[in-house]
């Protein structure tokens, strides 16, 4: 019997690529190249899908929830402003002034909002734009004399004033809102949908696919096994030969599924979520970059620890299973010589040494996803602390805010997934190499 087990290089890594190999193995993937292409194109939609989902909470808190309008007076110090604002502006009825939104305010450049603000171009107060079909005639008195009518119709309510009338009158006056609430959560139930089915063809699709690759290199290999020589058993013990046909196929079937459209998936969200982060307040954005180094470092500090973890841990395991394939194979031979116990201490040292190793993958990963975790609280910690205080500056808005906290928490998860996937593509490179040397056995 082999005293090395046979299996001490299946501990072994490989490079997360080798072009070499992965033209080699692109040529099992060919023939279900159309259903990748599709797999691929429900990864986009799924990830546009969720991208969607935290924009679309933004504009339903700044839209529908926390409204407000601002005054912009007409004078000789206002024409100016109001040239450049044109388009975002509705003036009241008789011209004495105009009122913007609180989410197109933000769309201003900040130092011309603060010089327009200093110089009271753009009031302090807020307002609420009251559309024109909705009955107000329920309104206290005092109230509709603070009410100023629009040139399209609609009406202007202090803010503060609206605040003050009952639960009924004010449901009764926001209608719009509420319709307006109504169809984005529809827009939201309508993404959750679309997500949660295209998920299910992409997962289909990917388990199809890998699982046709794996029958094919299965088979392959299995042929090219049967075509060996009797030299060639005797030099290769029975548990190298079935990991090869069972765990290291099954390590390129991981690869396929989780590895080849997920990882492209990963890069789109990240792209997208940097995208919508700059696009909804670039400083805020900025402040969310500073995260990216930090947590890669991280990310990829504990991925190369988890990949020594990883190596040691199934060197321990085909060790185990080099020794069962061994010692039951020849169980007869150890009865004989009454090696028992010998064997079961042999069996009880490795076995030892496969839960040492299986602790130490452990204890990296205790010590890694809870800082990851940590990290995106520090994320939302930092925009809360930094965006909070615009919101309170009427510098940027409460639901672009809201939506910057879940866009830093889905950040995290594709950098981590992406370190993920290249210890899953070292060990699929180290299997491809094993497998296509046994094929390449002559």
């Amino acid at each position: 019997m082999l005293k090395d087990y046979g299996y001490i290089e299946d501990g072994k890594l490989g490079k997360p690529y080798d072009i070499r190999l992965l033209k080699r193995l692109l040529r099992y993937a060919k023939p279900y190249r159309s259903a990748v292409v599709l797999a691929l194109f429900f990864s986009l939609v799924i990830t546009a899908a969720d991208l969607a989902m935290p924009y679309f909470s933004k504009i339903a808190i700044d839209r529908f929830i926390t409204p407000s309008w601002y005054k912009i007076t007409v004078g000789a110090e206002s024409a100016q402003p109001i040239d450049k604002l044109k388009p975002l502006l509705l003036m009241e009825k008789n011209g004495r002034f105009f009122v913007i939104s609180n989410s197109d305010l933000r769309k201003i450049d900040p130092r011309d909002l603060h010089k327009y603000k200093k110089s009271h171009v753009i009031g302090e107060k807020r307002f609420y734009l009251i559309s024109k079909d909705t009955d107000i005639t329920r309104v206290p008195g005092h109230v509709k004399e603070s009410i100023e009518l629009m040139a399209d119709g609609s009406r202007l309510m202090p803010l503060a004033q609206l605040n003050t009338l009952s639960s009924t009158l004010v449901a009764t006056i926001r209608r719009g809102d509420l319709r307006g609430l109504g169809m984005v959560g529809a827009v939201l139930f309508c993404l959750i949908i679309v997500s949660f089915t295209f998920g299910y063809f992409e997962y289909y699709l990917l388990e199809y696919t890998g699982q046709h690759i794996m029958r094919d290199i299965r088979t392959s290999l299995f042929r090219n096994i049967q075509a060996q020589s009797v030299a060639f058993f005797n030099k290769h013990p029975v548990g190298r030969l079935v990991t090869r046909v069972t765990n290291d196929v099954e390590n390129l079937n991981e690869m396929f599924k989780s590895v080849a459209i997920t990882l492209f998936k990963d890069f789109f969200v990240l792209t997208g979520i940097l995208g919508v982060l700059f696009y909804m307040n670039w400083p805020l954005a900025l402040v969310c970059v500073i995260l990216v180094p930090i947590i890669s470092f991280f990310t990829f500090f504990f991925s190369s620890l988890a990949r020594e973890a990883f190596r040691e841990l199934r060197a321990k395991v085909a060790k185990i299973n080099a020794f069962l394939s061994e010692r039951i194979s020849g169980m007869a031979i150890i009865q004989l010589f009454a090696a028992e116990r010998a064997q079961q201490e042999d069996f009880m040292r490795i076995n030892h040494e496969n839960f040492l190793a299986g602790m130490k993958q452990i204890r990296v990963f205790a010590v890694f996803m809870p800082l990851m975790e940590l990290l995106s609280s520090f994320g939302v910690a930092l925009i809360l602390w930094y965006g909070g205080s615009k919101v309170i500056q009427d510098r940027m808005t409460l639901g672009a805010l809201v939506a910057f906290i879940s866009y830093i928490q889905m950040f995290v998860e594709p950098i981590r997934d992406i370190s993920e996937k290249y210890n899953i593509m070292q060990s699929a490179m180290a299997s491809t190499e094993r497998i296509f040397q046994f094929m390449d056995y002559r």
